[in-house]
């Protein structure tokens, strides 16, 4: 059977940083909400440190953040100016995990939030809107987020449509609870036709897909996974980690059907699923799918799904699937849950240790390739995500300048159409795709 969570909990404390690798990725990829696993990867950071705890440090920072003891010593990192203290990047992600703190926590905090180092401009003002938002009544929410539905239609990059400004107006329909579901599931099951961007119903669509998941919808699954036919990056982005959030066998069945006839990217997508959401019929889907399905890179990915179900009864599937090829780089990404839950069942397998070596030796090497602070190739990879992540703001306007959801009519004008590729036209990247389903959303070309 499946381990279970307290066996997988003590996974946060085992000497092994493969252990704690694969645990961390379990309760980041099912998005926990749960502040005790949060706790738990604390005093993980404080028996090994921040060098030796994970290999992905940031991990920590997509667990919640909801009681007191966690923010405090989430702050104290920040403010730490020793050896031991985050490195840049990781501080960068701390940031973001206050920004997104629970909000009662955020307004009894707010000052010391406000002065905690590394605190970007993106993280101040989403802590500033936040706040704002807390008396927002749910009418008022609707109707500054379809107001800047349609002004978005005036934005010539994804960047310019600020909406990462718009999913703050999300929050107070999260906390009216049920009240919004009727409104959500209608715009989900009649979305507007693919157009050039200029509907502002396509807009809010993609917003009502991210509500759907963070109030976990379980009867919007259905609708989301026919919205992940459209050809747009954002909304097949927004689909996976709702339908992921959502999490229930409700979504694993809706996949499950359309497995078998669905063309490869669909069928990845479902792998994917399978991997994130745990339960019978997961076991059951990925069972069945490995057994018909014939690419060998979906065998790989469905193997990894096995794997990350830490349920022995499908350890030896995936023992089988990596064995068909175990030079696959796909099939490696098998061997560190296979490890954990051999060590945390207490199940010995007999290519354990040679996994053991080969994964710790990869590992070090990405730990060495990932801080910022003595490669400068991840310091340049840093540098582009926080470009990017700057960029989701207007070049000309502070964050903490904006009102959200009041538009300046200049804000829409101020585009110059006649200097910018047509949404309609090829991407010049050369995809072949249209460039709104290309390099527009992420403000190229």
């Amino acid at each position: 059977m499946r381990l279970s969570t307290e066996q997988l909990q003590a996974g946060w404390l085992h000497p092994s940083r493969i252990v704690r690798n694969a645990v961390a990725g379990f309760f980041t990829d099912t998005f926990t909400t749960d502040p005790e696993i949060t706790a738990l990867a604390i005093r993980g950071v404080q028996e090994f440190g921040w060098e030796r705890f994970l290999t992905w440090d940031y991990k920590v920072a997509k667990l919640p953040l909801a009681d007191e003891a966690a923010l405090e010593w989430v702050c104290g990192e920040l403010e730490r100016t020793d050896e031991a203290a985050p490195s840049k990047n990781l501080a960068w992600h701390l940031t973001a995990m206050l920004a997104g703190a629970e909000i009662a926590l955020v307004a009894r905090h707010q000052d010391r939030l406000l002065a905690v180092p590394h605190l970007g401009p993106r993280e101040r003002h989403a802590i500033e809107t936040r706040l704002a938002l807390v008396d927002c009544a749910p009418a008022e929410a609707w109707r500054r987020l379809e107001d800047h539905c349609r002004h978005a239609t005036g934005a010539q990059t994804f960047a310019e449509a600020r909406i990462p400004e718009a999913e703050l107006l999300l929050e107070p329909l999260v906390r009216a609870g049920t009240e919004s579901v009727a409104r959500v599931m209608d715009v989900l099951q009649s979305p507007p036709p693919e157009s050039d961007g200029d509907d502002p119903a396509e807009w809010l669509t993609g917003l009502m897909i991210t509500l759907a998941g963070r109030l976990r919808l379980e009867e919007a699954a259905a609708a989301i996974w026919k919205l992940m036919s459209i050809d747009w990056d954002w909304y097949e982005g927004e689909c996976m980690e709702a339908l992921k959030r959502i999490g229930t066998p409700a979504v694993v069945n809706v996949a499950r059907a359309y497995y078998q006839a669905a063309p490869w990217s669909t069928r990845l997508q479902a792998a994917c699923l399978f991997a994130d959401i745990r339960c019978d019929e997961s076991v059951a889907a990925i069972a069945e799918a490995v057994r018909d399905e014939r690419d060998d890179d979906l065998r790989a990915r469905l193997g990894v799904a096995a794997a990350s179900h830490f349920d022995d009864r499908l350890v030896p599937l995936a023992r089988s699937v990596f064995a068909e090829d175990p030079s696959d780089p796909e099939r490696g990404d098998m061997r560190e849950p296979l490890i954990a839950f051999s060590y945390l069942s207490g199940q010995d397998f007999p290519e354990r240790d040679e996994w053991e070596r080969d994964v710790n030796e990869l590992d070090d090497r990405m730990r060495g390739l990932g801080d910022p602070d003595s490669s400068p190739l991840a310091a340049a990879f840093l540098e582009r995500v926080r470009a990017e992540a700057e960029d989701e703001h207007d070049d000309d306007d502070d964050p903490a300048d904006l009102e959200l959801g009041d538009w300046n009519d200049d804000d829409a004008t101020r585009i110059e159409r006649g200097s910018v590729i047509g949404r309609n036209q090829p991407c010049p990247c050369g995809s072949g795709k249209k460039y709104k389903r290309c390099c527009l959303p992420a403000g190229r070309g």
